[in-house]
């Protein structure tokens, strides 16, 4: 009973010193975790809720594990993450990361980084890898701006810090102190409808991590944000700057001393250079006449090669060779591109004239038949007109009885037979 009590009065100082110092930072000291990844989007998206965030965040942002988000007060504070894991590639390697977000299902140590930087550490597929990292400056530009979150008004006042160089362990309005929003990164003084806030001039007082205060008026609007006049001191916490510069004044004084030595030559040369230089020069005169004599030779070659195939590229070619000097095959390409000229404007007429003719002939053959067939016509009415007059009578076109009782429809007879038939 004892031991957990102790136990559990270490684990409350603990998260009281977590809260009430600046030590729970540790500036520079390293931690070890997993590194896992996840997409977040924007940057406004993550539990931060930023509303606005420098440009590098939207590639290189990070959720921290929830025993280290300290109730959202590392919100905007940049780590260093570097890869722990045999797996890796170069574990010397280092990303910088802006923390936007919240893992609540991560452990102590554990980060949940983007893609672009996953991929940069460990070269691998998403995974699960070790880490070592640890809190650095955030390399922004400008000051701290300060964005009144959207409702805000005299009596209930939200202002969120962003871009700054480290992060924020206390926020005042108006020397007041403040209270984190539970859903998001703000401040909040809230006057409970008594004390009202006068948001064209807000006093803020900032305390970093680090212990160092800043203070500055701004005026706000709600949904907006307004950049400062101050701005965190960069060095309190250990980032990767301060080993760039050692190895670059190392390459600085090695290119200074062999200067020097080229100067001591430069006079022994300089008399002896004089004489050669005459039979240096004609040695290239040869070199450049030579591929002069290689140019034409091509070009001799490139004409024949198109000729049997297109005459539009002899012509393409013919005036390529005209620029530089006239030659003989310039005229054939041009003769040929004659004839096809002529040929392609005789064909049509000579085409049409057949067409033409052919419709002669089958109009003279209709007409033929048509003549033809008249004449066939008139000697058939002539023939049946003769065959009408039989014995001096006309044949007449009716329909009569037979004595058999059978019928005649429409056969010619004449008419002194019908008569014959009458008296019978």
């Amino acid at each position: 009973m004892v031991v957990s009590a102790s136990s559990l009065m270490r684990h409350v100082g603990l998260v009281a010193g977590l809260v009430l110092s600046g030590h729970y930072v540790h500036a520079g000291e390293m931690f070890e975790g997993d590194l896992t990844t996840y997409t977040l989007g924007e940057t406004f998206a993550g539990n931060c809720n930023f509303m606005n965030a420098p440009s590098e965040a939207s590639q290189n942002y990070a959720a921290i594990n929830d025993p280290q988000w300290v109730g959202s007060k590392t919100c905007g504070r940049c780590a260093e993450v570097s890869c722990a894991d045999a797996r890796c590639p170069d574990k010397s390697k280092t990303e910088l990361v802006y923390i936007l977000d919240r893992c609540p299902e991560c452990k102590h140590g554990d980060l949940d980084v983007s893609p672009s930087v996953f991929r940069s550490l460990t070269g691998s597929d998403p995974s699960r890898y070790k880490i070592r990292w640890r809190f650095v400056d955030c390399p922004v530009r400008g000051n701290i701006k300060f964005c009144l979150k959207g409702g805000s008004n005299p009596f209930w006042t939200a202002i969120q810090p962003t871009n700054m160089v480290a992060g924020v362990q206390d926020f005042k309005i108006n020397g007041q102190d403040t209270s984190l929003v539970a859903s998001a990164y703000y401040y909040l003084l809230d006057g409970r409808s008594a004390t009202q806030t006068d948001l064209s001039s807000i006093r803020v007082s900032v305390k970093s991590v680090t212990g160092e205060v800043v203070e500055d008026t701004v005026s706000l609007t709600a949904g907006s944000c307004a950049e400062g006049k101050v701005q965190f001191s960069r060095g309190r916490e250990a980032g990767p700057t301060p080993p760039g510069p050692a190895p670059q004044p190392q390459p600085q004084p090695q290119p200074q001393p062999q200067p020097a030595p080229t100067q001591a030559p430069a006079p022994t040369p300089a008399p002896q250079s004089a004489t050669p230089p005459p039979p240096t020069s004609p040695a290239p005169q040869p070199t450049t006449s030579a591929p002069q004599p290689t140019t034409p030779t091509p070009t001799t070659e490139a004409n024949p090669e198109p000729a049997p195939k297109q005459p539009q590229a002899q012509g393409e070619n013919g005036d390529s060779i005209n620029a530089t000097p006239a030659k003989t095959p310039t005229p054939a390409g041009n003769s040929v591109t004659t004839r096809s000229g002529t040929e392609s404007g005789t064909s049509p007429v000579f085409i049409t004239m057949l067409v033409l003719g052919a419709v002669g002939v089958v109009a003279l053959a209709v007409v033929a038949a048509i003549v033809k067939r008249k004449k066939i016509q008139d000697k058939q009415n002539d023939r049946d007109e003769s065959m009408m007059v039989v014995g001096g009578g006309v044949l007449s076109f009716d329909t009569m009885a037979t004595p058999t009782g059978t019928e005649i429809g429409t056969t010619a007879r004449a008419t002194n037979v019908r008569a014959d038939i009458s008296v019978l």
